[in-house]
């Protein structure tokens, strides 16, 4: 194998990957190659196949096609070996009402204990220090079932970061955060991406934060990738109005960059 193979083979590769629930075609011949420490977005209508990408590239849903990490295929892996690889937010989380916040983020260091060992005094400090950096460090005690959604929201990142996976798929991971902890989060992510080079694959509702975070977008359509670029490239009027089936106008901002704003079909105080 050449030199340059060898590096077009870092990071995530999916090839022809299709998902199929019960004769109704979720996913359709998806091939993607996401470089090591890029950060993707996928976005799309609602039903486009945004979050089962994602759950197929978690192993959470049977499909064909394949999936490569640094070119090694995902499906034949031992369990263990995967999750330390591949960490995953999902949209709607599970959690244990009694559990106290910091022993459910430590549950994210799990893949990394040997076979007969439990936690140690490492993978507690690990997941204390990735609760300070969310701004959490004062619910460390508590049950999560005295917790609000936004808390939970955040504790489900800090819990899939404590993994130390180099693959994070986040599925809208700020879905229940007001604008300023969604922004707050996504920094995280991002200074986090940097640091330890992550890739991150997120799904994204919100495309104006999409376009000033993410580096590039993958529009899903009807299950295929119909538009795959940098926001600039992706994130265009004629695209966005027939592919989500909605009057938008793209404005750039000096400040924010790319600022996507819903039109009304009828101005203000216009009449039939």
């Amino acid at each position: 194998m050449t030199q340059s193979e060898t590096v077009a083979q870092r990071g995530v590769q999916l090839r022809e990957v299709g998902v199929v629930y019960e004769r109704a075609v979720a996913l359709s011949d998806v091939s993607l190659d996401v470089a090591l420490g890029e950060w993707v977005g996928v976005i799309g209508a609602n039903g486009a196949g945004k979050s089962t990408l994602l759950r197929a590239m978690a192993r959470l849903v049977k499909y064909r096609g394949t999936i490569r990490i640094d070119g090694h295929e995902t499906g034949p892996m031992h369990r263990r070996d995967f999750a330390r690889l591949v960490a995953y937010v999902p949209q709607s989380p599970q959690f244990p009402a009694q559990m106290r916040a910091i022993d459910y983020v430590t549950l994210g260091r799990t893949p990394h204990h040997g076979y007969l060992g439990g936690e140690s005094s490492h993978d507690r400090d690990r997941s204390a220090e990735l609760l300070g950096r969310l701004d959490m460090s004062h619910l460390a005690l508590r049950h999560l079932d005295s917790m609000s959604g936004g808390e939970l929201q955040r504790l489900v990142l800090a819990r899939a970061l404590a993994q130390s996976a180099p693959i994070l798929l986040l599925d809208e991971p700020t879905s229940a955060l007001d604008v300023g902890r969604r922004v707050e989060v996504l920094e995280l992510v991002d200074e986090l991406r940097l640091e330890r080079n992550l890739t991150v694959i997120s799904t994204v509702h919100d495309l104006t934060l999409a376009a000033q975070f993410v580096e590039r977008l993958v529009l899903l359509s009807q299950g295929a990738v119909v538009a795959d670029g940098t926001p600039e490239e992706v994130l265009v009027e004629e695209v966005v109005n027939r592919h989500f089936d909605v009057r938008v106008e793209i404005l750039r901002s000096e400040h924010n960059g790319i600022v996507v704003t819903p039109r009304r079909a009828k101005s203000k105080g216009s009449h039939d």
